[in-house]
């Protein structure tokens, strides 16, 4: 029976630190913007075409106590938006909700993966 086999091409950050509270957003999007330019870049020099990757983006929080959590990043329809979506996934991964004032953004991740059956 064949299976999926997902590869890794692409795997980068860009350190942000800022506050969540005091999050730019469109700053946060032209992050991601740069790492997509990368990660195209990546996955053509892989053999491949971009529309046949997988993206997924991330942001590594931390709190005022040292804790870290990585997350997918994905609503940016709306600065409010977000930030719920980030406090809602901290919350399932630490199982405890945050201060979002005590939440700081560390960096955002880009990962591209092309899937192949094996």
């Amino acid at each position: 029976m064949n299976q999926i086999q997902r590869t890794s091409v692409f795997n980068e950050s860009i350190a942000v630190h800022c506050r969540l509270t005091e999050v730019n957003l469109e700053e946060l999007k032209q992050s991601f913007s740069e790492l997509f330019d990368r990660a195209a870049h990546a996955v053509q020099l892989s053999g491949m075409e971009q529309d046949d990757s997988i993206v997924e983006r991330y942001v590594q929080l931390r709190d005022d106590t040292g804790l870290d959590c990585t997350i997918k990043a994905e609503v940016f329809s709306s600065r409010d938006r977000f930030c719920e979506s980030v406090i809602t996934s901290w919350q399932e991964h630490r199982s405890s909700p945050p201060n979002p004032e005590n939440l700081t953004i560390v960096s955002v991740r880009l990962e591209a993966f092309i899937e192949t059956w094996q």
